[in-house]
């Protein structure tokens, strides 16, 4: 067939698998590939391709294994990927991917070494703390900025406000609520008596 040109129309439809690995394609993916509704693999990895990912590439609603890695891919992943939900294989690493990843139930189940060698963030990639830890930059005797700083735990963060949510939780309506102060420390009051009547009971039977 060297030489000659193929349009396949027809028998389009019946392709399942297509791999075009380890070569030297260029450009951008084209967005016909798509259109290829019975196609269940599609491995286009270790290539020259640049640009974004196709953005109906949810439209490939049989496909169950995509590899795309080690390519010069830019851009996020597009929303509609999170609809393939027959998707049991995908490969992104290696490329320029930046921004976070959809929610879907397949591409949060997909292992990290998936999305690697990118700049993607959410999860199942590492959650960054950033937004509440803090480093505060500490100055030494000549006026220059240290490189340790007081570090804000997002574990500590949140125990303080459980604690001052729950200690509030419990002295507000005592502050707020006459009622409920009276009834509080005359259970107080309660208790007490009875602990001193067991004690001087119990000394009693000593003695």
């Amino acid at each position: 067939m060297k030489g000659q040109f193929y349009e396949y129309d027809k028998t389009l439809n019946l392709v399942r698998v297509l791999d075009l690995s380890d070569n030297s394609l260029s450009g951008d993916i084209p967005w016909q590939i798509t259109r290829v509704q019975g196609l269940q693999s599609l491995n286009l990895m270790h290539n020259l391709l640049i640009k974004r990912i196709p953005p109906n590439i949810g439209d490939m609603s049989s496909l169950e294994s995509l590899d795309l890695s080690v390519n010069k891919l830019l851009g996020s992943i597009p929303e509609s990927m999170s609809r393939l939900s027959f998707l049991s294989y995908l490969n992104l690493s290696d490329n320029q991917l930046t921004r976070k990843l959809p929610l879907s139930t397949q591409l949060q189940s997909f292992d990290v070494s998936c999305y690697a060698g990118n700049e993607l963030s959410g999860l199942p990639l590492m959650v960054n703390c950033s937004e509440v830890n803090q480093r505060v930059p500490n100055t030494g005797n000549n006026g220059e900025k240290g490189t340790d700083g007081a570090k804000v735990n997002c574990l500590f963060v949140s125990m303080a406000l459980g604690f001052i949510s729950g200690f509030w939780g419990v002295l507000s309506p005592l502050v707020i609520s006459k009622q409920w102060r009276y009834a509080y420390y005359q259970n107080l009051d309660d208790m007490w008596w009875k602990v001193s009547d067991y004690g001087n009971t119990f000394f009693k039977n000593l003695m």
